[in-house]
């Protein structure tokens, strides 16, 4: 016999379960997020240079100061363009609430340029914590989802403390944002192998354009759901008995797989170009960048 103070009743022992099913997850973001935040100043832009010591991260203020100069077009297509407004975002409303210089005058003046540049570049990095942060969540979810909360902590922490995920978390390039939108694309194709819907082929075809928008080679991930959609239909052809249960109800009304297969597809084309607009609409000065990197990767940093 139990009574409801003993912490050994089903109730107590239910609700602690809940508890730390809220609070675990919690304490492996807020360590991955101290890890990734413990040297975030590392190389910012002082009296004796302009720009950061990673080469890349200049990049990423394009889309900032193209905005800055009322101008959308980031005027660079290296890759895409949603981290670069991301971070345009992230500067801009910094600037405005805390009332700092405008960069751009700054630059012109040839004065404190310094200062504004690495107010800049730690905003940019800044969103790539939030975003690292947020893929240790989304693996989180993903791998409790497949194997409960003791899958998903060892999933999280794994990814929470993966030196490489650390180390790129700390500067303000595309490399994690693009994990962050490939992680939330699995997760959201979980459901595909039960059952194709709309609303699973909206959300992981929009995840897999939003990883394209941030890193091309992102699209890639478009591979995943459209493979929960085969490995689902698959399954559901086995003669009755033979395979799992009917398909679950409340995930809205079933989809054809071919009729799957184009709404994923379109919905990530249409993720892509809404976040990258100016690579249709500037095509010629994306295809001048987009064929440099293609001749870039192929024949590497000179003189290697």
């Amino acid at each position: 016999v139990t009574t409801p103070m003993d912490p050994s009743a089903p109730g107590q022992k239910g609700r602690r379960e809940r508890h730390w099913s809220y609070v675990t997850p919690l304490l492996v973001a807020a360590a991955a997020a101290a890890l990734r935040l413990w040297g975030i100043r590392w190389g910012l832009p002082d009296e004796t240079h302009l720009f950061s010591y990673h080469p890349d991260e200049f990049h990423s203020l394009r889309g900032a100061l193209s905005l800055a100069a009322g101008d959308p077009n980031p005027h660079f297509f290296n890759y895409g363009s949603l981290y670069l407004y991301l971070v345009a975002i992230a500067c801009l409303w910094h600037e405005s609430v805390s009332g700092s210089g405008d960069l751009l005058a700054a630059i012109l003046r040839a004065d404190e340029a310094h200062r504004e540049m690495a107010a800049w570049v730690l905003d940019a990095r800044l969103v790539t914590v939030l975003c690292a942060v947020a893929t240790i969540v989304v693996v989180f979810a993903t791998a409790r989802r497949l194997y409960g909360l003791k899958g998903g902590l060892l999933a999280g922490a794994l990814i929470a403390l993966a030196p490489l995920h650390v180390l790129h978390s700390h500067y303000a390039t595309v490399d994690v944002p693009l994990a962050l939108f490939v992680s939330l694309c699995v997760y959201v194709s979980l459901p595909l192998v039960e059952r194709v819907t709309w609303r699973s082929c909206l959300a992981a075809g929009a995840c897999a354009g939003l990883a394209a928008s941030v890193k091309y080679n992102g699209a890639l991930v478009l591979v995943v759901p459209i493979v929960a959609c085969l490995v689902g239909w698959m399954a559901r052809r086995q003669p009755e008995g033979e395979g799992t249960e009917g398909p679950p109800q409340g995930l809205g009304p079933s989809l054809a797989l071919p009729a799957g297969l184009v709404v994923l597809t379109g919905a990530c084309a249409v993720a892509f170009f809404i976040t990258s607009p100016y690579v249709l609409l500037a095509w010629p000065e994306a295809w001048r960048d987009i064929s440099y990197e293609i001749g870039h990767m192929r024949v590497g940093e000179p003189p290697a």
